[in-house]
Parts: structure tokens; sequence; C-alpha cells
């Protein structure tokens, strides 16, 4: 008879996949961290959620509505910063990885988001 593991609760679970180190570095800046406490207080429920009248869920993500990646210089910026659902985090992030450019970002991402856009319009 096989014998059955007890997990231990004191025992750290395993650090999440890790983003390149310089990605790390902002995500645990002092700035980011503030703003990101400041906006998800003030705005705590899914703005897809909202937007597509669908029952809101808590935001635990403070997603940059325009990937950093492709848009570095609005990296900081409140209008291009959105508090979202981790369901909704899911599919938008599914949906950037089939846009590697701009352009395909445009094409691709903002139809389904463009709602939620705070007024970023320069490209």
């Amino acid at each position: 008879m096989r014998r059955k593991i007890k997990r231990r609760p004191w025992v750290p679970s395993p650090p999440p996949k890790s983003r390149d180190l310089e990605t790390d570095k902002f995500y645990v800046s002092p700035p980011w961290r503030k703003i990101r406490k400041a906006i998800l207080r003030d705005e705590p429920a899914c703005r897809v959620c909202k937007i597509y009248d669908q029952i809101p869920r808590v935001a635990t993500i403070l997603d940059h509505f325009r990937p950093r990646r492709l848009w570095p210089e609005l990296e900081m910026a409140v209008s291009n910063l959105m508090p979202i659902c981790d369901y909704h985090h899911a599919q938008k992030t599914g949906l950037e990885a089939k846009a590697p450019t701009r352009e395909k970002w445009e094409k691709i991402v903002l139809p389904k988001y463009k709602k939620c856009d705070h007024g970023n319009n320069d490209n």
C-alpha cells in the first residue's frame, strides 16, 4: 500500500515563471508598486468586466493597456494602466502573443479592448 504524502504548508511553493531581469526590476520598483496600489484601491473591479456588462470580478492585476514591450514610453502613464481580473488578463495576453508589432497589436487586440482605452491615441 502506498503511503500518502502530506503537503507541508510551511514549505513555500516554487516561484512563478520569471520574466526577464529588466521586467522583474520594473515590477518590483517602488514607483510601480505605489501606482499599482493606488489604482487598484481606487478601481477595485475589472474594467473589462464592467465595460462589457459582466458581473465584475475583483481586479488583481494592473495591466498595461498598450504593452510595455511595444510602447515602453507609456509604462508609467496612468492613462495606459487598467485594473483587470485574472480571466481577462489571460485572454488579453493570449491575443497579445499573436501581435509582435504595434501594427499587428492594433489589428488584433485593439478592436476587442478599444472601449477600455483611456485616451492613448499616440502610436
